[in-house]
């Protein structure tokens, strides 16, 4: 499978736009209009006479082919759109939004000459869309201003995509397949429920806007490249691509998470006193608790909800925690001691839960792990787990059964797997005795196969028609000739050769690949039997036949 990597770049520049060199100062302290260099060698001039040629800007232009739009989201005319998700256009060519950006780039920073709004077409706030010329018209009055995003950060809302196959780099995938790179202009507004939106691509600089509008571009307005609006304030734009949709319920993760709401819970929820003060079983004891404040006798108990403030509970005392395990750990590892002395009567003893997950018996002995002491010598770590073996034992037929069922589909693989080792040892076998054979023999033993394997002597050509193409008699790599020639048989000693049959095949498969047969019939350019295996050999085979 092909490896395929994808790249997020934040400009592409390419073509003589790429020649600018005036850095983009990011904000209206630098001109609308760019210029580069240019050099003309000339015969007989030693350096190459050069002039700064200006590049066409943001003020020239007046339209953007439908063609360079690949993709919306949403669609036009998309209804019940999650109203979370960002609206974005794609361009085919990956430099399209900073083709006419009159700046070169600061690091990874380059403004595009194109932004896109998104903007209410129904509200309080509803922005007006109509006809103009030489492109639509946008308004925006002053108490929709708010819709409008900030020039400052338009260079993080457009990128480029460029998808590279077989490790192919970025400058290759630009310069081939067009489908490989898109760029990508993106909306950072929020949008509300159930609200038509109209998306409309438009200039970033004011002089563009101005020529979108049909109005003159002064020499004044290509001083300074001065945004196409202020925040805050009302503004014309000419839109050069646009689309509507409408947003639907407000139903998404991001909706229901708000949804959530915090509220106290009562005093004991998800935590339990536990009176530990006469456990039993030889463990030591304490006195009867006066209340659930007494740190030597109560234990508390947390539940898998519990209050936020659950973790401020008093912990136990510590010298009654630390006489209570060392009880805890003896009473557990009486079993193994016992075993371990010889003793012939068995003592049944609180289970250590997790010993066979850690192949561990004795709690005092060894290093166990820390894990196994903590879940075996805490009062409340043991009860959950306590539990838990309830559970099991509640259901341990449907558990079984569950895992009976899983273990037939293990067996089910490992036959499989048995029977493709199988046939790995068996082709490795044959593999390897067939590999002993020289290749006349291998040609001639291969023969039923020719007409399957593809490659082997001419790319994308059977053996077979490469047999066929050949000076090679077909009838020398099939098995009538194989038995015809064999060693024991009269043609071979007759020829006085012990394999006739190899010798012939080789003679003849020396050039046999070397060059296709030139006439129709392979009869132009066979040679003599007498020059190919020597006149002895021919009388004498030719004798026996």
């Amino acid at each position: 499978m092909a490896d395929t990597t994808y790249h997020f770049l934040s400009f592409v520049r390419t073509g003589f736009a790429a020649s600018i060199t005036q850095p983009d100062t990011f904000g209206p302290a630098q001109p609308a209009l760019a210029t580069a260099p240019v050099g003309v060698a000339v015969s007989g001039v030693a350096q190459p006479v050069t002039h700064n040629a200006t590049v066409r800007g943001p003020g020239d232009v007046v339209g953007i082919a439908r063609t360079q739009v690949v993709r919306t989201d949403p669609i036009d005319g998309a209804v019940g759109v999650e109203p979370n998700y960002f609206a974005q256009i794609e361009f085919d060519r990956p430099d399209l939004p900073w083709l006419f950006t009159p700046a070169a780039a600061v690091g990874d920073r380059l403004r595009p000459w194109v932004v896109l709004v998104v903007v209410d077409l129904d509200g309080p706030a509803a922005c007006d869309f109509r006809d103009g010329s030489p492109l639509p018209q946008l308004h925006v009055p002053v108490e929709a201003a708010s819709q409008l995003p900030d020039l400052a950060a338009s260079s993080m809302w457009a990128h480029a995509q460029v998808v590279t196959p077989n490790g192919e780099s970025v400058a290759a995938a630009l310069g081939g397949d067009p489908r490989l790179s898109v760029s990508r202009l993106m909306c950072p507004r929020h949008l509300e429920p159930f609200h038509w939106y109209l998306a409309a691509v438009v200039p970033a600089f004011n002089v563009g806007r101005l020529a979108g509008l049909g109005q003159d571009v002064t020499p004044d307005d290509e001083l300074a490249l001065a945004p196409s609006w202020q925040p805050g304030g009302e503004v014309v734009l000419p839109v050069y691509y646009s689309w509507r949709f409408r947003t639907g319920e407000d139903a998404d993760f991001e909706s229901l998470a708000r949804q959530l709401k915090g509220r106290p819970l009562p005093d004991g929820v998800g935590t339990r006193s536990l009176d530990v003060s006469r456990p039993g079983a030889g463990l030591p004891s304490f006195p009867v608790p006066a209340g659930v404040t007494d740190p030597v006798a109560i234990v508390w108990q947390d539940g898998a909800l519990r209050r936020i403030d659950s973790d401020l509970l008093p912990e136990r005392d510590p010298a009654a925690e630390s006489a209570f395990r060392a009880s805890l750990t003896v009473l557990l590892d009486r079993p193994a001691e016992l075993i371990r002395s010889g003793a012939a009567d068995p003592v049944i003893a609180p289970p250590i839960y997790g010993d066979k997950h850690a192949l561990t018996v004795e709690l005092g002995v060894g290093t166990p792990p820390p894990w196994l002491s903590e879940l075996n010598l805490d009062l409340r770590t043991r009860i959950a787990a306590g539990l838990g073996t309830q559970v099991v034992q509640a259901r341990q037929d449907d558990y079984v059964a569950r895992a009976w069922r899983q273990l037939g589909d293990v067996l089910a693989a490992n036959r499989l797997l048995r029977a493709a080792q199988l046939a790995r040892s068996g082709s490795l076998r044959v593999h390897d005795r067939l590999a002993t054979l020289d290749p006349p023999a291998l040609l001639g033993i291969a023969s039923p196969a020719h007409a399957r394997i593809l490659g082997a002597l001419t790319p994308g050509v059977t053996v077979a028609k490469s047999v066929i193409a050949s000076r090679l008699p077909t009838i020398a790599v099939e098995p009538a000739f194989r038995r015809l020639v064999r060693p024991s048989t009269a043609v071979n000693r007759a020829a006085n050769v012990v394999a006739l049959g190899a010798t012939v095949v080789e003679r003849f498969s020396v050039q046999a690949f070397a060059a296709p047969v030139d006439g129709p019939d392979g009869a132009t350019a066979m040679r003599p039997a007498l020059e190919v295996i020597g006149a002895v050999q021919a009388s004498a085979a030719l004798a026996a036949i």
